[in-house]
């Protein structure tokens, strides 16, 4: 699935609240939005 910001912000509430286990993100466009989801992925692996 492509990202778009609306998709994105989706993705990043689902890894927040624990719905979602793995995204797997290809950078680029926008980079932040890979790098946001990389973010939350390393904080849950903590």
């Amino acid at each position: 699935m492509l990202l778009t910001e609306e998709k994105t912000a989706t993705v990043l509430a689902q890894l927040d609240e624990g719905e979602l286990d793995v995204a797997v993100v290809a950078l680029p466009p926008p980079v932040g939005m890979g790098r946001a989801i990389a973010d939350r992925l390393r904080r849950a692996a903590s």
